[in-house]
């Protein structure tokens, strides 16, 4: 547990770990309140039983008279509703405590997600992304931390519980023990053993079920083409399966305590029963003893089981304390600073790469340079797309170095310059958003010129005007709603609302018509005369007539 709470400390922030421990002495405070509610409903009922025997707390107070018989049945009254408000309110803080760092995780995780390495992003499957951002804070939040809060207020209560026993009736507490200890050992052994299975397979089933439901979401149309929606459907299914089964048997086993601890219960009352006929002592003090049990049965017994459940389920879900400590680096600043300098050239001199023992660059030069319009072509798997991710920053050269401006910059520097890059590729990205909110990439203050003049150069006004909404016409899930044409004359105009000094374009025309690539194509020339730098990868020989520099990789 030490080695737990060291993990869960260094995963929470500073004021998560204060309202913790808020939350963990109110909680502690509620379960004092639910005891004593116990106890003083025992004494009520005992005050107005037939067979008191007048030995009552209650009575030394009031009497049995008229003006005052009602008083104690107010007072249990009042003592349950306070109770039951202080445990809402409680209930609601812890909730709300739990949600709010599973939400913060999952936002430091998506953060690092889009900040981390370009090799990561290529080479992970999106459903282990998917997990780590979505299921994973919530395994750890609702499982684990919520779990020790809950121990730990169970453990606290227990001990309070069979220190007040002790101290009022140490044989009582000899009873409890001769019939709990037993209980505890037997059913922390089966729910172990349950368990270690679990435990295992859990993480790698999510993941795996994730993947194959992107997967059969993805291939809506070849599934259909090539009659494999049977298949799809069958292996998503047996996977869902298996987890389910999996959270099944976490439940089954859960509810195992419960269960058995009643047996147990019920027989504790049975022998304190029995020894209460060979007993001489009077009803009141009987009716206390038997109050004082089953006060601490209330609390002890099911503190008890839901100490075992939660250990256990903590076990279950340790895997997810592993991973955050694994990737627990706070996220980098995402608002990179701009340069002062505006881009005038970009050089790669002697830039050796390779990936998968293959030599993509060896030593290799080029360099772009203000008012020029660059055709970068080459046959597929020439490096066209990896001479950009170099240029970008996302890759780094083995040897060589690329410079801004004329002087050398590392990865991280590289990436200062993107706010005066423009990006538009083949395969664009689109939200699920307005068409408004594609092009500015979310802004809710955009720049009203400048969205113009991107939606007139990309050959997007009839596309809007053929809308009763227009720019607030809703674009759906990849552009699922919209022609491939379409959707590349939105990447296009997104480049262009950047108004950034470099445009990169790889293959971006490839679904456009010859007229609408002819008419965009002499647009980013004048761009280029006007003294921008413009690069575009392509195939398509009739492009290279416009550019004012070629650089073949085929060479």
């Amino acid at each position: 547990m030490k080695k737990l709470l060291r993990n869960i400390s260094v995963i929470l922030s500073k004021d998560e770990k204060r309202k913790l421990g808020y939350l963990t002495a109110l909680n502690i405070f509620t379960g004092i309140a639910d005891i004593f509610s116990i106890f003083f409903l025992f004494v009520v009922i005992n005050f107005y039983s037939p067979q008191t025997t007048g030995v009552n707390i209650l009575s030394s107070f009031f009497s049995h008279n008229k003006d005052h018989v009602l008083i104690p049945g107010i007072l249990l009254l009042a003592v349950f509703l306070v109770k039951s408000i202080l445990g809402y309110y409680v209930s609601k803080a812890h909730y709300r405590f739990i949600n709010n760092v599973a939400s913060g995780i999952s936002e430091k995780n998506l953060l690092l997600y889009l900040e981390g390495e370009y090799s990561a992003y290529t080479m992970t499957d999106s459903a282990a992304y998917t997990r780590t951002i979505c299921f994973q804070p919530v395994e750890f939040a609702h499982f684990v931390l919520s779990g020790v809060l809950q121990v730990i207020t169970e453990a606290s209560l227990v001990i309070l519980t069979i220190t007040a026993l002790l101290i009022y009736d140490a044989k009582l507490l000899l009873i409890i023990a001769i019939v709990l200890l037993p209980a505890i050992g037997f059913l922390s052994y089966i729910t172990k053993k349950r368990l270690s299975g679990i435990r295992k397979n859990i993480s790698t089933a999510n993941e795996q079920n994730i993947q194959f439901l992107h997967e059969a979401l993805a291939g809506y149309v070849e599934s259909n083409l090539y009659n494999k929606n049977l298949l799809l459907a069958d292996r998503y299914n047996k996977t869902q399966s298996v987890v389910n089964n999996y959270v099944a048997d976490l439940q089954i086993t859960q509810a195992i305590p419960s269960r058995f601890f009643e047996v147990f219960a019920i027989f504790g009352l049975f022998v304190f029963i029995l020894a209460g006929q060979y007993n001489d002592s009077g009803n009141a003090l009987v009716f206390f003893t038997l109050g004082a049990y089953m006060a601490a049965a209330y609390k002890i017994i099911p503190g008890i089981s839901r100490i075992i459940n939660v250990s256990n389920t903590i076990k279950t879900y340790y895997y997810t304390v592993d991973e955050l400590l694994k990737n627990n680096k706070p996220p980098q600043n995402n608002s990179k600073p701009r340069k002062e300098e505006t881009i005038v050239s970009v050089t790669a001199t002697d830039v050796c790469f390779s990936y998968d023992n293959k030599i993509i660059f060896d030593h290799f030069n080029c360099s772009f340079t203000v008012s020029s319009f660059t055709a970068v072509t080459g046959a597929s798997g020439k490096g066209k797309t990896t001479l950009i991710n170099l240029l970008l920053g996302f890759l780094q050269p083995v040897k060589g170095a690329i410079r801004v401006n004329g002087n050398p910059v590392n990865e991280a520097n590289r990436k200062m310059y993107w706010q005066d890059i423009s990006y538009a590729k083949q395969g664009a990205f689109l939200l699920h958003d307005t068409i408004r909110r594609n092009i500015t990439l979310l802004e809710d203050k955009w720049d009203e010129p400048l969205l113009e003049n991107a939606i007139k150069h990309s050959l997007l006004s009839d596309f809007v005007n053929s809308f009763p909404e227009g720019l607030d016409r809703m674009i759906t899930e990849n552009g699922r709603n919209i022609s491939g044409g379409q959707r590349q004359r939105l990447a296009i105009a997104r480049a262009l609302y950047k108004n950034s000094n470099v445009i990169i374009l790889d293959e971006p025309f490839n679904e456009l018509d010859e007229a609408a690539e002819l008419s965009i194509m002499k647009y980013f020339r004048q761009l280029a005369d006007e003294g921008r730098i413009v690069i575009l990868v392509t195939h398509n020989k009739a492009n290279l007539h416009f550019c004012t520099n070629i650089i073949s990789l085929d060479a």
